[in-house]
């Protein structure tokens, strides 16, 4: 029987590609710089984001490291070159415009809600920076959904390492089949969660094909209640 249920953060609870190039894009006019990429500015940031937050997670770069390779990335397609430095103080910079756009996706909180109801209980697992992720649930008034916030600093492991989560089904003090994972990362969150033993729900908000070793799906969370008493059965 289901009894609690471990949410990602970043494209499933709070809108994180929108407030990304939402903070890009006012850092480049900011500076007065013009992106001359070839495909929209929020996709080539967030495809840049993906490249160098992988490397980090396999242990070649270092946070610091892929923060900077991701500005750097992008100051090439603004035809700009700083010092290594400068580069640090800019991602800096951004960081400050990314949090401005912090925001929920309106179907979040009502959906937490009706889970407490219910009596679930509730978590977060992410692969974002312990701090950050916190303020980010403070922002958008989340932080008393959960018992607690697994994420960079509290983790064993990273998604999609099994051993990320075990950290949340410790959380929970429950076995594997007793947990739902949600996430908008259908490797990462929904496959990676089912090999784990969870029960893996994709959060599909763009209506895409979905691969194998997907068990269950929704394409907004508010029939995620109905999705788990299906799974129940």
């Amino acid at each position: 029987m289901i009894r609690a249920v471990g949410f990602d953060l970043d494209d499933t609870l709070l809108d994180h590609r929108g407030a990304a190039t939402n903070g890009i894009a006012s850092l480049l006019h900011q500076q007065g710089w013009t992106y001359k990429g070839e495909h929209e500015l929020g996709a080539e940031w967030a495809a840049i984001e993906r490249v160098y937050f992988d490397q980090y997670r396999l242990g070649n770069l270092t946070m610091d490291e892929q923060r900077r390779e991701r500005m750097r990335a992008i100051l090439e397609m603004v035809n700009v070159d700083l010092r290594e430095i400068e580069i640090k103080n800019l991602f800096a910079e951004y960081l400050k415009h990314y949090a401005k756009s912090w925001t929920a996706f309106p179907d979040a909180l009502p959906i937490l809600n009706e889970l407490k109801g219910a009596g679930f209980r509730l978590a977060v697992l992410t692969n974002g920076q312990q701090q950050q992720q916190e303020a980010k649930l403070a922002r958008i008034g989340m932080t008393d959904m959960f018992e607690k916030v697994l994420a960079i600093g509290s983790l064993s492991a990273l998604k999609p390492e099994c051993g990320a989560f075990m950290d949340l089904c410790s959380v929970f003090d429950a076995a594997p089949n007793e947990v739902v994972y949600v996430g908008d990362d259908v490797h990462r969150d929904a496959i990676a969660a089912t090999e784990a033993g969870l029960h893996g729900v994709w959060l599909n908000r763009e209506g895409e094909s979905a691969p194998p070793g997907v068990k269950a799906e929704v394409r907004t969370l508010a029939p995620l209640l109905s999705a788990i008493d299906a799974l129940n059965r």
